[in-house]
């Protein structure tokens, strides 16, 4: 898929984007289980 090095701002950024994704989806989990609190 890849050849040759890749550049640190890139690697930086994909970090970036990976944890802000996985942020955003443990915040959607956490609303969705508060949405859900009272199905119990």
């Amino acid at each position: 898929l890849f050849a040759g090095p890749v550049a640190e701002t890139s690697a930086l950024f994909a970090m970036f984007l990976y944890v802000s994704g996985l942020q955003s989806l443990f915040f959607a989990m956490w609303f969705d289980m508060d949405y859900n609190k009272r199905l119990r």
